[in-house]
């Protein structure tokens, strides 16, 4: 009789082959991207809170100084503002009043400046520039004027300033680093403006002429229809009579 030898066959599928016909494809997952809009806070106007610090400034400087940008034509005006003020005798607080597009600042005097066409950053918020009674600021303010020193006499200028009039307004840090005590003369300084321009005689001195040895003081000088810029000569006389001359630059400014 015949011998009938079995075979075993596996068969090894994959699970496409083993399913059936109709059975679904096998499901894939896919990821949807959403856009989130990004928020941004605007900066704050600070233009209203420059001005009102303008108008109450008194020696020192803005009570609110994050108003200004720093190291703007605005910051320069109201740190020279406030000083020359205080050197002024003017300490009493100014009204501050919106007019249209722009700030109105009077004195108790009465006597009112119209600021307007202000210039904010726009990063910041912070106020760099405008005009006063429709003169721009810009190209008429400057600070940080070069040191001369005479003997230990130590001149620089704060910050000059050309009015809307014209005039030209500058602001000296005066530091007696000497062994002596220092008169100095400002009622006779006189500006030279450049080549081909007269010297100019000032019309106008304010704040403490001697100054005592180891004193900072501040001396505030006008003269009339001058533009930012020059060579101004303060002269003076020692305690122990010697005469003295500084030669004190005013730094000049574009724009």
């Amino acid at each position: 009789m015949a011998k009938i030898r079995l075979i075993t066959l596996v068969v090894i599928c994959g699970l496409a082959a083993c399913t059936g016909g109709d059975d679904p494809p096998p499901t894939t997952s896919s990821t949807i991207a959403t856009t989130v809009p990004l928020v941004t806070t605007p900066p704050p106007n600070l233009t209203e809170s420059y001005f009102e610090s303008l108008a109450t400034a008194a020696v020192g400087g803005l009570g609110e100084a994050s108003a200004a940008l720093p190291g703007s034509a605005a910051a320069i005006y109201a740190e020279h503002q406030a000083a020359s003020r205080g050197l002024l005798g003017l300490v009493a607080p100014r009204t501050l009043v919106v007019v249209g597009q722009g700030f109105e600042v009077c004195d108790p005097s009465d006597v009112c400046s119209t600021y307007a066409a202000v210039v904010t950053d726009p990063a910041t918020g912070q106020v760099s520039s405008f005009s006063i009674d429709g003169v721009g600021l810009t190209g008429r303010i400057v600070g940080g004027g070069l040191i001369a020193d005479r003997d230990g006499v130590v001149a620089r200028v704060k910050s000059a300033y050309q009015t809307v009039d014209g005039d030209l307004t500058v602001l000296l840090e005066i530091d007696n680093t000497s062994d002596v005590t220092v008169e100095l003369f400002g009622f006779a300084a006189v500006l030279e403006p450049g080549v081909g321009s007269d010297s100019v005689e000032t019309t106008g001195a304010w704040g403490t002429g001697t100054i005592e040895q180891g004193v900072t003081a501040d001396l505030l000088l006008r003269f009339p229809h001058a533009d930012v810029g020059g060579q101004l000569r303060l002269s003076g006389l020692r305690s122990d009579g010697i005469d003295m001359a500084l030669d004190v630059r005013v730094p000049t400014v574009s724009g």
